[in-house]
C-alpha cells in the first residue's frame, strides 16, 4: 500500500521493446488498483508515449474518468473519456480495472462494467516515456483534466504483468510513501 498526501509521484519508466523498468504491450494491456480518497479530484495514472498517445485515470468532482488517445491525426479524433461512478471521494475502498484489446476498452469500478469502443481508427496504444502514479510534474499534458495530485491510498496497483507497489519498493529497498493512516 501506498499513501500519497498530494506531493508524491511515483514514476516508472516504459518501453516498448521489453528493455524498462514496465514492459506495455501496444495492442493490449491493463491498469487496476484499489484506492480511497476523501479528496474529490486527484490524478490516479497518466502516462504518454513520443508519438501523442496518452492514457489517464483520474478522479474528477468524485467520478473515475479514463482519457484515452490511441493517435490524433489530422483528419481522425482519436480522444476518448469515459466517466463512471460517483462520490467516490468517501474514504472507502474502491477498485477500478481499465483492460482494453484493440479499440475495446472496459472499465470496471466496484464490480460494474461500462464498455467502450474508442475513437479513431488506431488500435495501439504507445506509451513509450514513462507512466506516473499518483500525480505528475506537469499537468498541462494530454490526458488530464484537473490540475490536483491524488491524495489517499493505493494498493493491489498493477499494470499488465507487473505488481508496480512491490517492484518499486524492492528497486528503491524502502517503503516510498507508507504511512499508517491508510
Amino acid at each position: 500500500m501506498i499513501s500519497f498526501t498530494g506531493k508524491e509521484v511515483l514514476r516508472m519508466n516504459t518501453f516498448l521493446d521489453g528493455a524498462g523498468s514496465v514492459y506495455l504491450d501496444t495492442y493490449r494491456g491493463f491498469v487496476s488498483m484499489r484506492f480511497k480518497t476523501s479528496r474529490p479530484n486527484g490524478l490516479l495514472v497518466h502516462g504518454i508515449g513520443s508519438t501523442g498517445d496518452y492514457m489517464g485515470v483520474e478522479i474528477t468532482s468524485g467520478v473515475l474518468r479514463v482519457n484515452i488517445n490511441l493517435g490524433t491525426s489530422s483528419r481522425i479524433d482519436g480522444k476518448t473519456s469515459v466517466e463512471v461512478g460517483h462520490s467516490l471521494y468517501d474514504d472507502q475502498w474502491h477498485w477500478v480495472n481499465v483492460s482494453r484489446v484493440g479499440r475495446d476498452m472496459t472499465v470496471s469500478l466496484d464490480g460494474y462494467d461500462t464498455y467502450a469502443r474508442l475513437k479513431g481508427s488506431f488500435e495501439n496504444l504507445n506509451i513509450d516515456t514513462r507512466l506516473t502514479f499518483g500525480g505528475t510534474d506537469r499537468f498541462e499534458l494530454e490526458g488530464i483534466t484537473i490540475d490536483q495530485m491524488f491524495r489517499g491510498c493505493i494498493e493491489n496497483l498493477q499494470v499488465n504483468e507487473h505488481h508496480i507497489i512491490s517492484e518499486v519498493q524492492k528497486k528503491q529497498n524502502s517503503a516510498f510513501g507508507m504511512k499508517g493512516w491508510c
